[in-house]
């Protein structure tokens, strides 16, 4: 299942006149065994060197560290969905601050994992 995200020059989460910003632009669930998440995203010269990905769970708002460590440069990653505690239902995936939760670069549109998934 392909997201796609709808990342544009509208974007708010790209303030293109200061010059920073991250958005999700696609996000693809590929139901293999196990199953795994790949995403794109687009940055401006001024963004963070690096972030976190996190997997959301939009009905609990608990939030799982998928991948610690990605360079903002690479533009595309990879997802597990090993962090999720084999719970299906409606995520979101996140980018924020490196290791802090707390502060919010982007997020997906939602998207369903299901008990298949795992």
């Amino acid at each position: 299942m392909t997201v796609d995200t709808g990342a544009s020059s509208r974007n708010p989460e790209l303030d293109r006149r200061r010059g920073y910003g991250i958005a999700v632009t696609k996000l693809n669930v590929n139901r293999e065994s196990p199953s795994y998440i790949t995403y794109k995203w687009t940055s401006m010269g001024r963004s963070p060197n690096k972030f976190t990905v996190w997997l959301v769970n939009v009905a609990s708002r608990d939030y799982y560290m998928a991948v610690e460590t990605v360079w903002t440069s690479d533009g595309k990653g990879i997802a597990p969905l090993d962090p999720l505690p084999h719970r299906a239902g409606e995520y979101q995936l996140v980018l924020t601050k490196h290791n802090f939760y707390g502060t919010v670069y982007a997020k997906s549109r939602t998207f369903h994992v299901y008990p298949s998934d795992f």
